[in-house]
């Protein structure tokens, strides 16, 4: 068979070694400005380097159909969100020249297959505007014919329309402020349109900094996309063409380029988001039409593929993968030709498997380098009918070389150096020392091969099996399958950066990394991980956080059935329903109504009782990479068989790190805090953060709802007042009535639960500031006014009214000589004895009068010393004062405080915390001591 140089030739810039980057980075906007290089610019040019593809061809479909005005186009607004290279920007490029050339393209020779497909193109020629991320400097803007443009809307209604169009939007564009209701005019005098934008999401990462009235361009021009699409799909006539990267990572790589991006996509129908420009096998088609002019005849790639089969099946036999002995293989073959498909499929599956790969762009420019380079030395080489791995000599290409460490670390500068190429390197002295070897540069071939392949697989998959290392690196007239046996055992034992495992019938396994290489075997597993397995992880943890919170009543991703809650109530939303600080989006906003509103059909009374907390969007893509990376991670750990020991324990340790940063993660982004207030969602930023989530809510959420007054923990008597809660004479105000207003009505503060009003009235009752009665008005049995021995009482008592001093009868002069027991109304009290109001005196059970007034003489018995100890749950200590000490103020009173606090594992006590160093300082102030045991 023939040598492949002797039968394709490359394009003239690749055999001159002339490939400067640019040649692969398709810029649409200096295409659109007639500048560029000229494999863009020129339709001649660029149409005979373009496969179309059927993503192509479709796509080219729907805009020309859209531009003759055809009802059956489909959708006209299309979206393109592939990857990087996935082929977007080369074929806004190809819709740029369609548009432009009109129907003067029915008559190329070079169009005919795809306007055959497409159907004739019937406008003349269409207008047309381009937008990219550097069209329009955010900060500066751009003159045009004495024409300041500052905007996307600006740039779109000048190029589409000229001055004139512009005029309609001037004060927008000059105000920076996006227009209403104006694009479906401007588009209907202008059709038949083509609109392209590109890179629009980068744009708006740097339109995030020019302030806007009291937000920023970036919001703006998000939301004039809105308006755009709408005036589109209004007009006939008129497509518009818009990319959007697949992933945060090609947005700055930063939070608000994600929260760019998710805004963006909400707003563009995804229709195109299907839609691949380059599918499959097409790849092939594509890289041959770019990098070669003539690939000779087909009869040529026939004979190639036949014989390599033919090899496969009489001589590597089963020694080779079995998919190289099957007619397939040998197509596959005939579409890759020149190139041996493993070449081909290194780059474009394992490589392109990185993020930070360009698919189909990177791909050209890495096989441009590999056949420029050999194009150069093909007469010193020996003939080959395929470009293989094996050709590759990472010494002569920089690129390749430089793209490796780019994407996965500088560690394998010495991978390449010690074990790969270079007269130093141990695959050189290999075959240095092997006639043979040296002859085919076998063991350079081999361990270039095993370094491309090294990436993109699996755990089980990682690098090649010794059988796919022959199907890569063997020709049918090359060296011997025993040779590279050999090679391969060499390796094992000189090679300083070569992992192998055990492969079972496939016999060992091969792959060069270095030890901090364990990093993508956590992005591979990264990809797996779905948006549904981050947000019911976070859910359970959440579930799981709250389970010791005491402030509050959680409820996590609540449903739309949530009955009455009279106690204070969190809701915690799920992270798909996160939002800005500032601003509830949609989908939250009317989450939270929802609930605030109604119990599932029927409509909530009690309003006040309910708060809500989100994640924020910047928190939660924070939140989103580490659940990602503990996900991956703990799926890692389950399949430690690939692992090498040092390995596994890498992989526990970094599980274990990644448990805490998910854990401190949620505290980050879970800090949207919001209620209803008079209807209407307000919010609040938690700033400050504790330990653990249980912490967060119980101590600094309940501080800042205090510190902005959502929240009273005791109710004061303007406030009251305010609330008209107050009785007027005449008109008492039942305490089951001042309560339940404080969780119906959400005009009001929130309060911490039923003792807020309970001590509050009792404060003010003693005060004199109200009086207090019992029974039924107006008739009360019962007045309480100050100095009586009220101590609680119960606002939920249908029986107990808040009311007025002028209401109190006054009192009667008390007996001169003590009244039977049962008979003495309290001190301060008027009228009779309200069963269940006045406390028993602590000296005598019996007794119903004031505490510490003396009972009669024959029941008078002294207690010399009285000691009051005990146990009590910590909950109830605000009772102790009222009920233990108070009725003996009078009575030399000494206390020994002994407070033991024990570290949890939920609830650890740590060192220099906020609420050691207030207790530190009270207990300072106080002049007691605390100690650590």
């Amino acid at each position: 068979m023939k040598s492949w140089f002797n039968v394709v030739r490359p394009h003239e810039d690749i055999r001159r070694g002339e490939l400067a980057e640019a040649v692969f980075a398709a810029n649409l906007a200096e295409v659109a400005a007639h500048r560029g290089p000229e494999v863009y610019r020129d339709p001649d040019i660029f149409f005979a380097k373009t496969y179309f593809t059927a993503g192509l061809r479709n796509l080219a479909k729907q805009v020309i159909l859209g531009l003759n005005g055809n009802t059956k186009s489909g959708n006209r607004v299309i979206s393109l969100q592939t990857g990087f290279g996935g082929g977007k920007t080369h074929s806004l490029i190809s819709l740029f020249h369609l548009a432009t050339l009109g129907s003067a393209a029915n008559a190329r020779e070079d169009l005919a297959d795809l306007l055959a497909h497409t159907g004739p193109i019937g406008f003349e020629i269409a207008n047309y505007a381009v937008f990219t991320n550097t069209t329009n400097d955010p900060a500066q803007g751009r003159e045009e014919k004495g024409t300041h443009i500052q905007t996307l809307w600006g740039e779109l209604a000048y190029q589409l329309g000229g001055a004139k169009a512009y005029e309609r939007v001037r004060k927008n564009d000059e105000l920076r402020s996006a227009p209403k209701g104006i694009f479906k005019d401007l588009l209907e005098d202008c059709a038949p349109a083509l609109i392209l934008i590109d890179e629009l999401a980068d744009y708006c990462v740097s339109a995030s900094a020019i302030e806007v009235g009291g937000a920023d361009l970036s919001s703006q021009t998000v939301s004039f996309m809105q308006e755009l699409t709408e005036a589109v799909a209004a007009v006939p006539g008129v497509v518009m063409v818009a990319t959007l990267p697949a992933s945060v990572t090609e947005v700055a790589a930063s939070e608000k380029g994600a929260a760019i991006l998710n805004s963006l996509a909400s707003r563009l129908a995804r229709v195109g988001k299907d839609t691949k420009p380059v599918d499959g096998d097409e790849i092939y088609e594509v890289i041959c039409r770019r990098l070669f002019e003539d690939i000779g005849p087909r009869e040529e790639h026939q004979k190639v593929a036949a014989g390599y089969v033919e090899y496969y099946k009489k001589q590597l036999k089963e020694a080779a993968p079995s998919e190289t002995r099957k007619a397939k293989y040998g197509e596959l073959i005939q579409k890759a030709y020149p190139f041996h498909p493993g070449l081909i499929q290194v780059f474009e599956q394992r490589w392109a498997a990185n993020h930070d790969f360009q698919r189909t762009r990177g791909v050209l420019q890495l096989l441009a380098t590999i056949v420029g380079d050999l194009w150069q030395r093909k007469s010193a080489l020996p003939g080959s009918g395929l470009i293989h791995t094996s050709h590759v000599r990472f010494g002569n290409l920089d690129t390749l070389s430089t793209k490796l460490v780019s994407l996965y670390g500088n560690g394998y500068s010495a991978v390449l150096t010690a074990d790969i190429g270079g007269p130093n390197s141990n695959a050189y002295r290999i075959d240095d020392d092997n006639v043979e070897m040296g002859k085919h540069e076998l063991a350079q071939g081999v361990t270039a091969t095993m370094m491309l392949a090294s990436f993109g697989g699996d755990t089980a998959n990682k690098g090649l099996s010794s059988g796919e290392v022959k199907q890569f690196v063997l020709t049918p007239d090359g060296p011997s399958q025993y040779l590279v046996d050999t090679v391969l055992a060499d390796l094992e034992s000189r090679a300083h950066y070569l992992h192998y495992a055990s492969a079972g019938k496939q016999g060992k396994r091969y792959w060069f990394h270095t030890k901090a290489n364990i990093n993508i075997l956590v992005n591979e597993a990264k990809n797996q991980v779905r948006d549904g397995d981050i947000n019911a992880e976070v859910i359970d943890r959440l579930e799981t956080s709250v389970r010791g919170v005491t402030k509050f009543r959680c409820i996590v991703n609540p449903n739309d059935e949530i009955p009455e809650q009279k106690r204070l109530t969190l809701m915690i939303l799920p992270p798909q329903l996160r939002t800005e600080p500032d601003r509830l989006n949609r989908n939250a906003r009317n989450k939270v109504l929802k609930i605030a509103n109604s119990r599932g059909n029927s409509d909530r009374s009690f309003k006040n009782t309910i708060l809500y907390l989100l994640a924020s969007e910047v928190g939660f893509l924070k939140l989103q990479e580490c659940t990602r990376a503990y996900l991956a991670t703990k799926k890692i750990k389950t399949d430690f068989g690939g692992l090498e020991p040092d390995q596994r324990q890498t992989i526990l340790n970094r599980l274990n790190e990644a448990d805490k940063e998910v854990t401190k993660a949620i505290l980050n982004a879970y800090t949207v805090v919001v209620r209803v207030e008079k209807g209407e969602p307000r919010t609040l930023s938690m700033l400050s953060f504790a330990g653990t989530l249980q912490q967060q809510l119980n101590t600094t959420l309940i501080e800042l709802l205090k510190d902005e007054s959502w929240l009273l923990g005791k109710v004061g008597l303007r406030t009251f007042e305010r609330g008209k809660l107050l009785p007027a004479p005449g008109a008492p105000i039942a305490a089951k009535r001042i309560y339940e207003a404080y969780l119906r009505y959400d005009n009001y503060p929130m309060i911490t639960g039923k003792d807020a009003i309970e001590v509050s009235l009792l404060k003010y009752l003693d005060s004199g500031d109200i009086a207090m009665a019992s029974g039924n008005p107006p008739e009360f049995s019962r007045y309480i006014t100050n100095g009586s021995d009220l101590l609680r009482f119960d606002a939920e008592d249908e029986n107990m009214y808040v009311v007025h001093l002028d209401d109190v009868p006054r009192k009667e002069p008390l007996p001169s000589t003590p009244e039977p027991s049962g008979a003495v109304a309290g001190a301060g009290e008027v009228g009779g004895a309200g069963a269940g109001f006045t406390p028993t005196s602590p000296s005598n059970p019996g007794h119903t009068g004031s505490v510490g007034q003396p009972a009669t003489e024959s029941a008078q018995q002294l207690i010399h010393k009285l000691v009051i100890d005990g146990k009590i749950d910590p909950h109830q200590f605000f009772s102790i004062y009222p009920s233990l000490i108070a009725p003996f103020i009078n009575n030399d009173v000494s206390i020994e405080l002994t407070v033991k606090a024990y570290s949890t594992k939920d609830e650890p006590i740590v060192k220099g915390e906020q609420r050691m160093k207030l207790l530190e300082e009270a207990a300072r102030q106080l002049g007691i001591t605390v100690r650590e045991e």
